[in-house]
């Protein structure tokens, strides 16, 4: 496995990298991050920072696109509302719990 792929992967799985002063830095969920991968990240550490320096440089180049030969995946949020409209298409009742949350005077 090489730097871009470990760094898909990771970005999959949650995992945050952050370089910061030449150390880099791992957030990550706990359990989240096997011995393997604990091992590849200290394996590829200067590929790492080279490409998250890379992604931070101003100008670094395009940023990667989506292919749009097709329709585009929802959100999880775009899922939720669809399955709404299509269980009651007449309905607006998620646009109810919106109104309410931003009601004059309601605490959050």
């Amino acid at each position: 496995m090489n730097a871009h792929e470990l760094l898909a992967q990771l970005q999959g799985l949650g995992v945050e990298l952050t370089a910061d002063e030449g150390r880099l830095r791992v957030s990550a969920a706990r359990g989240r991050l096997d011995e393997d991968l604990k091992h590849a990240i200290g394996e590829h550490k200067t590929e790492l920072l080279a490409l998250l320096a890379q992604r931070r440089a101003p100008g670094a180049g395009p940023a990667a696109g989506v292919a749009h030969d097709g329709p585009l995946p929802l959100s999880p949020f775009q899922e939720r509302l669809w399955i709404l409209q299509q269980l009651e298409p007449d309905s607006t009742t998620y646009l109810i719990a919106d109104h309410l949350a931003r009601a004059p005077g309601r605490e959050r």
